[in-house]
């Protein structure tokens, strides 16, 4: 039986083979190496071969990369990107050239390689660095801002901007797109029809640009501040649109995984017309009666989620927390104008129906925050995500909405884990969507590692709504009880385990949170509870608690000792004999009717 014939190399295959070999075939080409090099860029790219020569970069490694390739590297790089500036928008080596730029980026990015390592290899120096990349952020600007140029060809140039910004971390090579302002060219690309298609990457670029350094030298990130003072409101409701479309193909993944998952079309076949591959919702979720799953099997069963599209959660914190007129926008989806309907199929910019992507965070977050354990990465989304909870209840023009709007739908909030929390009512405000949120990231994260940053953020979202509802004089029908079960879980769980705990950053202030929004709630309780017996039901709830907090905390905070002060004023007034809950509901009511259980303590009427 004859062998089988080897695989034929393309031409493009073999010179880059030569490359990679070590061999220099530009300098015995007879055109000599600048010949041969615009010969090279006139060789197309089809997919296998962009994947070949990643696959060939990644097996030579940083060793070679930064050894004996790194010469050929940096000629490939500097020769490309010249190339790709001076080639006109027409011409084939123009689109082969950016190609090249991608793929030899993304491959000295993900070695690992420092920020001076990084301008070693592909600028040939330090030295020359400043030179080559101000070069190339100004070759993807003009790129991006022209509209001669073909949307595939700029689409393709986006995406090589985020290769550098997510491959560079918070390296120095950042710089270089801090000092030219893509701002206004990216909400160009997500405001210009051809462009549209694009407006997601567009987005995360704003958003990963805005993150540069942001907490050493926020005054110096010119993002944040584009943010800031951004009014177009045509290009934010198109990142709304792109947003909600991410989000609730997030959500469906979740729900996919539910037995059994119901699931249906809620949008239309239209948005995929524009959207990009990775964002195309299967289809978003409706919930049929899913089955919780067992806690045993959840951290494997949901290792892998979110999906990738739950990244547009960082531009939609940074927008939802410096921009009024953005989250004004997005809160208006809860009820959208029943003259919106979509007039075209090819893109957003005619103004399409919107999907509900303020219900969609909602329903992401409460996923995010029930599975939050499954993964470190996972992890990182829930803290995102409540981040934007945390933004918008900041807010209060944003909690007017969420307490007053009543969505026409009921929000599908995560039902994977047993106990499940109650269903909501027909028409409730979307701010008991929110708390609901809040108590499955209290109840779903306890664990001997525990994430004190996650649960501080679960409390403060609590707190700063139960604080605008009394300021409000707003009762509300919610089912407390559930919240309160949630916080006393995490107080009795940190006290239980604070000899191992105490030494976490921040457990201090996650206590001291706790504790003050538990006597909080009491004093506070007759402008917020709906009722006598709500509050009733807080103190039994605290009083049903084993033991409160004996931490070693010096000083102790002033709400421990209140707390502590509380429960034992109404211990005291329990009888003796104790029948059942109605005698110790009966003896609450008749201590609170007293009214000297806690110095400024308020009663509902």
């Amino acid at each position: 039986m004859a062998a089988p014939r080897p695989l034929r190399l393309s031409k493009l295959q073999q010179i880059y083979t030569q490359f990679l070999s070590g061999e220099a075939p530009h300098l015995t080409s007879p055109d000599g190496p600048a010949g041969f090099l615009a010969d090279l860029f006139c060789l197309s790219f089809s997919p296998a071969q962009t994947e070949w020569l990643s696959v060939k970069l990644e097996e030579a490694g940083a060793e070679r990369m930064g050894g004996e390739l790194k010469d050929t590297i940096t000629l490939v790089f500097t020769t490309a990107l010249r190339t790709f500036r001076v080639a006109g928008v027409d011409d084939l080596r123009k689109a082969c050239a950016l190609e090249t730029i991608i793929i030899f980026s993304r491959a000295v990015l993900r070695a690992g390689f420092s920020s001076a390592e990084i301008m070693s290899i592909l600028c040939g120096g330090v030295k020359s660095a400043d030179e080559v990349f101000t070069d190339l952020v100004a070759a993807i600007d003009d790129t991006l801002r022209s509209d001669a140029t073909p949307p595939e060809l700029r689409h393709r140039t986006l995406q090589l901007a985020l290769v550098f910004v997510c491959g560079i971390h918070q390296g120095s090579v950042g710089a270089f797109f801090q000092r030219r302002d893509l701002f206004i060219t990216l909400t160009y690309i997500i405001s210009s029809p051809p462009t549209a298609p694009f407006t997601f990457e567009a987005t995360l670029l704003i958003g990963l640009l805005s993150n540069f350094h942001k907490a050493e030298a926020k005054h110096l990130n010119r993002y944040l501040q584009r943010i800031k003072d951004l009014v177009d409101e045509e290009v934010m409701r198109k990142i709304i649109w792109v947003a909600g479309v991410a989000m609730e193909r997030c959500i469906a993944a979740y729900v996919d995984r539910t037995p059994p998952s119901g699931l249906s079309t809620s949008v239309t076949s239209y948005l995929s017309s524009w959207l990009p591959a990775a964002l195309k919702p299967s289809a978003p979720p409706t919930v049929d009666a899913p089955t919780p799953i067992p806690t045993a099997s959840m951290r494997d069963l949901f290792k892998d989620m979110p999906l990738e599209p739950a990244v547009i959660l960082l531009p939609l914190y940074e927008l939802l927390h410096s921009n009024a007129i953005f989250t004004s926008l997005l809160l208006s989806t809860f009820s959208p104008p029943a003259s919106s309907s979509p007039t075209t199929a090819s893109s957003p910019s005619s103004s399409p129906s919107p999907p509900p992507s303020a219900a969609a965070l909602l329903a992401l977050t409460s996923h995010l925050l029930t599975h939050a354990s499954s993964s470190a990465r996972a992890q990182s989304y829930a803290h995102l995500a409540l981040a934007c909870l945390l933004a918008l209840v900041e807010n209060d023009d944003a909690l007017d909405t969420l307490c007053l709007v009543r969505p026409e739908k009921r929000i599908q909030l995560c039902r994977q884990r047993e106990p499940v929390l109650p269903e909501g009512r027909e028409g409730r405000p979307p701010v008991e969507d929110l708390l609901d949120c809040a108590v499955a990231g209290l109840r779903w994260n306890l664990a001997k590692r525990l994430d004190v940053g996650l649960h501080l953020l679960c409390v403060r979202v609590v707190q700063r709504v139960v604080w605008y509802l009394q300021d409000s004089q707003i009762r509300l029908e919610y089912h407390w009880s559930e919240l309160w079960r949630a916080v006393l879980g995490l107080l009795e769980f940190v006290n239980a385990r604070w000899e191992s705990l105490s030494a976490l950053k921040g457990i201090g202030e996650l206590l001291e949170a706790i504790t003050f929004l538990l006597i909080s709630a009491v004093r506070l309780s007759e402008a917020f509870l709906p009722s006598p017996q709500a509050y009733h039901d807080l103190l039994f709830h605290l009083l049903r608690a084993p033991s409160l907090p004996s931490t070693p905390l010096t000083p102790a905070p002033p709400s421990l000792r209140a707390l502590t002060q509380l429960t034992s004023a109404l211990a005291s007034r329990l009888p003796e004999e104790i029948r059942d809950v109605d005698d110790v509901m009966r003896a609450i009511a008749d201590a609170t009717s007293s009214g000297d259980l806690l110095e400024g303590e308020s009663k509902p009427g």
